[in-house]
C-alpha cells in the first residue's frame, strides 16, 4: 500500500510539472484565455490517465485493487494539492 501512495504522489508531481511548464509556455506564446483552457483540459486528461495507470499497477500487486474512478479521483485530489502547494511556495 505504501508503494501505491508513493506512486500516486510521484505521478501527481509529474502531472503538476507538465501542467506548469506547458501552461507557462502557452501563456507566453498565445495568451491567457487559451493557456487557461489547455491547463484545465490537461489537468482532467492527466488525472484520467494517471488513475488508469494506478489502477493497472494495483492489479499487478497483492495490495487491494484500486478501481479506475477511485484512482482518478485520488490522483486529481493529490494533483490539486500539489499544485496549490507549488503556487504557495512560488508566491513567497
Amino acid at each position: 500500500m505504501a508503494l501505491m501512495i508513493l506512486l500516486l504522489i510521484l505521478f501527481a508531481a509529474v502531472a503538476v510539472f507538465l501542467i506548469l511548464v506547458i501552461g507557462f509556455m502557452l501563456l507566453l506564446a498565445v495568451g491567457t484565455d487559451i493557456a487557461l483552457g489547455v491547463a484545465v483540459l490537461m489537468f482532467i486528461g492527466l488525472s484520467a490517465l494517471g488513475g488508469l495507470a494506478l489502477s493497472a499497477i494495483s492489479r499487478q500487486m497483492t495490495t487491494p485493487r484500486w478501481s479506475w474512478p477511485v484512482a482518478s479521483g485520488l490522483f486529481a485530489l493529490v494533483t490539486a494539492v500539489e499544485f496549490g502547494i507549488s503556487l504557495l511556495i512560488s508566491s513567497r
